[in-house]
Order: C-alpha cells, then sequence, then structure tokens
C-alpha cells in the first residue's frame, strides 16, 4: 500500500473504530452515593443498567402539613441499535408503623404513555386489587420513563413507611454510528477510491 492511499485509509477509519472500540459502560446509579435520581436522563448502555434509591412516605391525619409524598421519576434514553430485553423491579422493606400495607408502584413509560406496571408488595395484606401490566419486550429506541411511588391502606393518626428499591434495565445490541461518522467513512473511502485510480 503506497503512503498516499495509507494515509488517507487511517484518516479515514480512525473516527470509526475509536467509536467501535469504545464500549460505554452500564449505568449503575445509587442515590445514596450521587444524590436524588428525580429529574436526571441517562443514556442507556448495553447490558445490565441499575438504578437505585429510597422512598420515605408519611401520611400523617393530625398534620396534614407533615404529609410526605416521596416519589422518584427519571428518563432513560435508548439509542438506535439498542433495545430493552428484560426489567425488573425489586424492593426492601426498612421500617413500617400504621400501614395496613404497602406497595411499591412502579410505571414505566414509553414517552409519555403506560406500557409496563408493577406493584411490589412492601408491607402487610392489599385490601383493593392491585393490576399489573406486564411489559412486552423487547423497546427499542425512544425515550423511557420511569415513575416510582407508593400505594397502600394507611388507616392510622401517623402512617411511615421507608423502603428501598431497585429497576434494572437489560439492554442489549451496539450502537449505531453518528450519521456524520457515516459520512466522513463514505468521504474517505470515495478518496481513497479515487487515489487509488490516478495510481493505476
Amino acid at each position: 500500500m503506497t503512503r498516499p492511499i495509507a494515509t488517507i485509509l487511517a484518516i479515514t477509519l480512525s473516527p470509526w473504530l475509536l467509536a467501535s472500540s469504545v464500549s460505554a459502560t452500564p449505568i449503575d446509579y445509587d442515590e445514596s452515593v450521587s444524590g436524588d435520581l428525580s429529574g436526571h436522563t441517562f443514556q442507556a448502555a448495553s447490558g445490565v443498567n441499575r438504578f437505585r434509591g429510597t422512598i420515605n412516605q408519611t401520611i400523617d391525619r393530625i398534620d396534614a402539613g407533615n404529609n410526605q409524598n416521596d416519589l422518584e421519576i427519571f428518563t432513560l434514553e435508548l439509542a438506535p441499535g439498542l433495545e430493552i430485553v428484560d426489567l425488573t423491579f425489586d424492593t426492601t422493606l426498612e421500617s413500617v408503623s400504621g400501614w395496613a400495607f404497602v406497595a411499591a408502584d412502579f410505571v414505566f413509560q414509553e414517552g409519555s404513555t403506560q406500557v409496563a406496571r408493577d406493584f411490589d408488595l412492601v408491607f402487610g395484606v392489599p385490601t383493593f386489587t392491585l393490576t399489573d401490566v406486564p411489559p412486552i419486550f423487547p423497546y427499542v429506541e425512544d425515550s423511557y420513563r420511569f415513575v416510582v411511588s407508593t400505594v397502600g391502606n394507611a388507616p392510622a393518626s401517623v402512617n411511615v413507611v421507608e423502603y428501598d428499591w431497585e429497576i434494572t434495565a437489560t439492554v442489549t445490541g451496539s450502537p449505531a454510528p453518528e450519521p456524520s461518522t457515516a459520512l466522513l467513512l463514505a468521504t474517505g473511502l470515495g478518496g481513497l477510491a479515487m487515489q487509488r485510480k490516478r495510481l493505476h
């Protein structure tokens, strides 16, 4: 290979090879380490993307000003070439008082449309029906929103619950190259072809 051709090839392919060699790390976000999760937007990566946090919910029937409606809302962006193939929702009870029952309410939305819902019983026996909406995989390129909140029966004067929650989103595939990278590759290969033509 002559030096001009080798130079053109190196310049052309370097962004493509660099993008291919750098694989994004799956998300591992813990509120106890990185702060409140609500309002954040994340870029999904291939692998198991994990989110963890804590809900503290208080319903005070004596002092309504002491009520605490704790919830989490965050967004996961899925690039072209990636797809979500599995979701899990789990909770661990830390403390509870007053509640007859408590369930974590996990809502998964595509854009603003609910596409899955999972009620995970945290404490007690439900006094009304909790109906799950199972996910239908895979989920492809789009913006997805997670909402974590609490439902239950709180008959006491003061009802307090604290529980840890965890969501995992398993993503497969490889992100498609940016259009600008593909254009650069095509342009470079075109130049390479012209250089070869001149040399023959």
